[in-house]
């Protein structure tokens, strides 16, 4: 545990026994805090100047703010924020420019806080420390960070209606005067690409603001749509642009040791912050007590999540998207309307075989997806999917169905440590092949904490939230699209997991590639026949079920831990939550992970082992420039 001792840095001395109880790491970061902050070395965020500048920037002060070219206008808007020790009147106090991962005014940007975070009794906000190579504070510096604290405060009251921009056609920036756009525009630049703070943008919209209203002044004729609500902060004006990425994100919490998930509106709902989890011993969140009494709750662990509606509500607002998502059909054969779903496979499901495919719009699978199925009991293996309404409906017919696939991978976030952070995202099929995996057509769904990969009792947590996206999309939702008077259908369906193998048995409940009875899922051979030359000859394969997989899958789900342990050892499966989804089936969805098998592994061994390490390509006597000859 950190001691603690007595700081007498300039913001301590401010405190009516002049000095502070802090831990040692605190003291460290105050003192620097002061070094930066000195009289002679002023910092000043965003100055504008021969290039972008930062927190670490320095700029001399030599002579006080001009009023007088304003007149009676600029005293309604020139008390700026003092967060840097600023008064209205022109005066210099010193303050703390440390950085709080718990609570930071200068990036309180999803629910904002008014506390200051130097007075606090708590030290959470040394979660980044010093002695590293520096990314960490680069990180804390970017305009786009998120304080944990900082998320779960309270909301921006003065601006809650634009979370509901999704309803808008436009977004409300282009029902505002041109000039005051740009100055959104020129803002969300500033921040994004030269390194501009939360409080120099907020002079610059203030400054913008004060100037429009000086032009009106002068001229009567002169009027400006929407002055009178101009957003002042950044964080209004990427919510007028349209562009806040906040609209999209929920920012969920979790038990530090189950990871049972919980809404963010349910922090300030809970009696304790012990985990309501049978038998779990993790806690939600601590408390921290503030300098003027009250007590702040910071969740242990949070998680981003993005709505699947959402990520697609945004999508079709492009110009021209809902469009580009169609040209894989083939006029007279891919129409949109009543369309039976293919039932021939393989090689039978072609006219000529021999002839390539261009993209998976030629395979047979993607004519195969029915629409309309609900997973229901009943059948050979207890479970079935059922076409409820008799709709025999190709998925694909439909005037819009998403097709989509996921990737799920781990990382490590940080340099010099060992902490490993997921990544779920998809890519949609429906896009052209040359767009379809590139960033900008990507959805991050959502990104998974570590330091440590999570087992699949807590991975199931998260699958959740995304089980429950595709249940709702897969009968379909109405959306604006651009372009268009009226809204749209669309439909989403998740056809496969192309994550690596570790990553796509453990979200599909398979047991892993080293498993005795199960090391395949989709042939009985056993992990002990790899060195039999019979496990590599087609004609002894015997094919596994899916439907099985499925049927003990839902038995594990209802069943108590140890005779749920005792289906995964001799059935190989697990509860997972996509096996709630309509036409998901456990081995067949998870496709074959080529790089890692093929690329890294198979061509590696052949060029690196074989051919080089046994002189296969050197040159021999009989033909110098003939190797193998």
């Amino acid at each position: 545990m950190s001691s603690y001792e007595y700081c007498y840095c300039s913001t301590c001395k401010l405190k009516p026994e002049g000095r502070s109880l802090e831990q040692q790491r605190t003291i460290k970061n105050h003192v620097k805090a002061d070094a930066r902050a000195s009289p002679m070395d002023l910092r000043i965020p965003g100055r504008a100047g021969e290039r972008s500048m930062g927190v670490d920037d320095n700029v001399s002060i030599s002579n006080p703010i001009e009023k007088d070219n304003f007149g009676d206008l600029f005293e309604q808007h020139n008390h700026y924020p003092d967060d840097h020790g600023f008064q209205s009147d022109g005066s210099y106090h010193p303050v703390d420019f440390s950085i709080s991962s718990d609570s930071d005014s200068d990036i309180d940007r999803v629910m904002p806080q008014f506390e200051d975070p130097t007075f606090s009794d708590s030290d959470e906000e040394q979660e980044y420390e010093a002695g590293s190579d520096g990314s960490e504070l680069d990180l804390l510096e970017d305009p786009l960070f998120r304080a944990r604290g900082s998320i779960f405060g309270g909301g921006d009251s003065e601006d809650e209606d634009d979370h509901e921009l999704e309803e808008e056609y436009l977004p409300p920036a282009f029902q505002e005067h041109p000039a005051i756009r740009n100055a959104y525009i020129r803002a969300f630049l500033l921040a994004a690409l030269k390194g501009s703070t939360h409080n120099a943008i907020q002079m610059h919209l203030e400054g913008v603001a004060l100037a429009l209203r000086s032009a009106e002044s002068q001229s009567p004729d002169v009027h400006f749509k929407g002055l009178s609500s101009m957003a002042p902060t950044l964080t209004m004006a990427e919510r007028r642009l349209g562009i806040c990425t906040d609209r999209f994100i929920t920012y969920f919490f979790l038990c530090s040791v189950c990871w049972k998930i919980h809404h963010p509106a349910d922090l300030s709902k809970l009696a304790t912050p012990a985990c309501d989890a049978d038998g779990c011993t993790g806690t939600l969140y601590t408390i921290k007590r503030l300098s003027n009494g009250s007590e702040k709750r910071t969740p242990t662990k949070i998680i981003p999540y993005v709505c699947l509606k959402k990520a697609v509500q945004h999508l079709l607002s492009r110009p021209g998207k809902y469009e580009q998502l169609q040209h894989w059909r083939c006029q007279g054969m891919d129409d949109p309307g009543p369309a039976a779903p293919h039932k021939t496979q393989g090689y039978d499901a072609f006219i000529d075989p021999k002839i390539p495919m261009s993209d998976l719009y030629d395979g047979w699978g993607w004519r195969t997806i029915h629409a309309g199925l609900e997973r229901r009991r009943g059948g050979k293996w207890t479970i079935q999917d059922v076409d409820v309404h008799e709709l025999h409906q190709q998925f694909v017919s439909l005037p819009l169905g998403l097709v989509w696939q996921m990737n799920i991978d781990w990382f490590q976030a940080v340099e010099k440590s060992s902490h490993s952070t997921g990544a779920l995202y998809l890519s949609l099929c429906n896009n052209p092949c040359q767009i379809r995996f590139i960033h900008e057509e990507t959805v991050l769904l959502t990104v998974i904490p570590g330091p440590i990969e999570p087992s699949l009792e807590e991975m199931n947590n998260i699958m959740d939230l995304v089980a429950d996206d595709f249940l709702e999309l897969r009968k379909g939702a109405m959306f604006q699209v651009h372009g268009h008077e009226q809204r749209e259908i669309a439909h989403c369906h998740l056809q496969s997991d192309v994550s690596d193998l570790p990553a796509s048995r453990k979200v599909s409940g398979l047991a892993g590639h080293t498993s005795k009875y199960f090391m395949c899922p989709f042939c009985e051979m056993l992990f002990y026949h790899l060195v039999d030359p019979d496990c590599y000859d087609p004609t002894t394969f015997k094919l596994r079920n899916d439907w099985r997989y499925i049927k003990y899958a839902y038995c594990a789900r209802d069943a108590d831990p140890n005779v749920a342990e005792e289906i995964f050892v001799w059935r190989g499966i697990q509860w997972s939550p996509l096996t709630l989804l309509p036409g998901w089936l456990p081995s067949s969805s998870s496709l074959i992970d080529f790089m890692h098998c093929i690329f890294l592994c198979i061509v590696k061994h052949l060029t690196k082992s074989i051919l080089f390490k046994l002189g296969m390509l050197n040159a021999s006597q009989n033909g110098a420039h003939n190797p193998l000859t």
